[in-house]
């Protein structure tokens, strides 16, 4: 009986050495993501500076001249009916060689 009792004890100190080894195993990565989290939110917090200074910066600017606005309402008008004028003429095409082969 007391060989048995050593035994069990053997057991319950290997599991107990087992179980300490996963917690060891645990807590190495608990601690490697807490440095990562340290890390991530260290840059996180470099980005959101950096962010509010370019903020500030486009605050500091200037307001865009209104003709500016205009220029580029021109612009895109204008590629617009240039995209139109092309959708005509390729459509006006086949209808153009009919009437150049009567003539």
């Amino acid at each position: 009986k007391l060989q048995q009792l050593r035994e069990q004890a053997d057991k319950l100190r290997m599991n107990t050495r087992a179980v300490r080894e996963q917690g060891d195993g645990v807590e190495a990565a608990s601690e490697q993501l807490q440095r990562k989290q340290e890390e991530l939110e260290a840059r996180m917090e470099k980005d959101r500076l950096h962010m509010e200074e370019l903020q500030r910066n486009l605050d500091r600017l200037p307001p865009p001249d209104p003709r500016t606005y205009d220029h580029l309402r021109l612009q895109r008008e204008l590629k617009k009916l240039t995209r139109a004028e092309a959708d005509l003429k390729k459509k006006l095409q086949g209808p153009l060689e009919r009437i150049r082969a009567i003539r």
